[in-house]
C-alpha cells in the first residue's frame, strides 16, 4: 500500500513539473541575433528573408509541404 501511495505521488509530482515545463516553453519567444543583429533587423532584412525563403523552398522540394515566408513567419 505503501508503494502505490509514494508511486502515486511520484506521477503527480512528474505531472506538475511536465505541466510547469511546458507552460514556460509556451511563454519564450524566440528572439535572433546573427552578425550583430536583432530579430528588429533581420525581419528587415532583404537578404536575410532570400536565404530564409531559399531554404524553406529546398526543404520544400524534398517533402510534401510547401514552405513560404509571409512577414515574421514560415509557412509549411
Amino acid at each position: 500500500m505503501t508503494f502505490k501511495i509514494s508511486w502515486a505521488i511520484a506521477m503527480a509530482l512528474f505531472t506538475i513539473i511536465n505541466l510547469t515545463a511546458l507552460a514556460a516553453n509556451w511563454s519564450i519567444t524566440a528572439r535572433a541575433e546573427v552578425a550583430g543583429k536583432d530579430y528588429r533587423d533581420l525581419e528587415k532584412d532583404p537578404d536575410f528573408k532570400r536565404a530564409v525563403e531559399y531554404i524553406a523552398e529546398d526543404v520544400a522540394t524534398h517533402t510534401i509541404e510547401r514552405c513560404w515566408v509571409g512577414g515574421r513567419n514560415i509557412f509549411c
